[in-house]
């Protein structure tokens, strides 16, 4: 088994946990060109998520260690680093289910990009896409019962939404334009999907089938999107932008509830929300080095730089979840 930072990391997440962030502000002009066929039937509509009982906040990542990205989960003063699986090949984007029991994942250990599916409780592993072409990326209804991913088809990247237990059974095209769109990311409504289309930021609204579904968000031509993630209310979205030449290169998020343009929080490249919404946690690639740090809902700064033993991060997420009293054989709890 590959050896990890463990203990400097475990340290270095304890000073981050205790605090999580967020931001706000929109922009809503024009829409890119797609053709789309999905039909809003995917999950009810104003379906609420609430906190799966018996459940803590853990932050779930992928990162590389000896060459191989693989999952791991870090609870302060309760569970040690954590590593959730190993081998030699990727585990990336990591999506926590919405009752807390599980994760969905994109693996290439079969040889192929594929859809996978780690049960917290046993600890297995079931395969949920098996084909050649590239499945990644996995979001969740806030229902649990479909997941929205990239699929990478006719030499070009969608996103395709499918049942949770079964994701290529008769899937359902969101995107079908010639433009790269991927990074999808399903609001707590149920009712829009946020994604990543030639590097802007579009919301879908599932309830609308003509040209007004698409929102373009981002508006940014000189700057690159990336890493859509909602706020637990559903009301904001977060994201992380690159600057050509114009603007800021940072975090941005958009407030669903203000008629303004995304707001700047903070510098950093991987945002995610902490579970009741009020801070956000990021990421800052550096020369040799990578950082994270915490902003609070307004922007203020609530933890200094802090050393992040992953050069390559592939995925972070902040969720609830419910872990068995003792950890599955397949998982390693690391040395604090």
């Amino acid at each position: 088994m590959p050896k990890t930072p463990s203990c400097f990391f475990a340290l270095t997440i304890l000073s981050l946990i205790v605090f999580t962030i967020l931001g706000c502000t929109p922009q809503a002009t024009p829409t890119p060109e797609m053709t789309v066929v999905f039909e809003p039937t995917a999950t009810e509509a104003q379906f609420i998520p609430t906190a799966p009982r018996n459940s803590q906040e853990i932050v779930l990542f992928s990162f590389e260690e000896d060459g191989f990205a693989h999952l791991f989960m870090y609870v302060p003063e309760k569970m040690p680093l954590t590593r959730l699986t190993a081998g030699d090949w990727d585990d990336i984007t990591p999506a926590p289910s919405p009752d807390g029991e599980k994760i969905a994942f994109a693996s290439n250990r079969s040889g192929f990009w594929d859809l996978y599916l780690l049960d917290l409780e046993s600890g297995g592993v079931t395969q949920l896409t098996n084909t050649p072409e590239y499945e990644g990326a996995p979001t969740w209804s806030p229902d649990g019962s479909f997941m929205a991913f990239e699929v990478y088809e006719d030499e070009n990247l969608n996103i395709v939404v499918g049942p949770a237990t079964d994701p290529l059974s008769e899937p359902i095209p969101l995107t079908t334009s010639s433009s790269s769109e991927h990074s999808p990311a399903w609001a707590p409504d149920g009712r829009h999907i946020a994604f990543v289309a030639d590097g802007e930021v579009i919301l879908a609204d599932l309830d609308q089938t003509d040209g007004s579904r698409f929102e373009n968000l981002s508006n940014t031509e000189l700057a690159s999107e990336a890493h859509p993630v909602w706020s637990p209310d559903g009301r904001r979205l977060a994201w992380a932008s690159s600057s050509q030449s114009v603007g800021r290169s940072g975090i941005y998020v958009w407030d669903s509830a203000r008629n303004v343009p995304a707001s700047w929080i903070g510098d950093g490249n991987w945002p995610t929300w902490n579970v009741d919404g009020s801070q956000i946690i990021t990421t800052l690639a550096a020369p040799n080095e990578t950082y994270l740090t915490v902003y609070s809902i307004d922007g203020r700064l609530l933890q200094s730089l802090t050393p992040f033993p992953a050069a390559a991060l592939h995925g972070l997420a902040w969720a609830n979840f419910i872990m068995p009293d003792e950890i599955p054989g397949g998982f390693s709890r690391l040395q604090s």
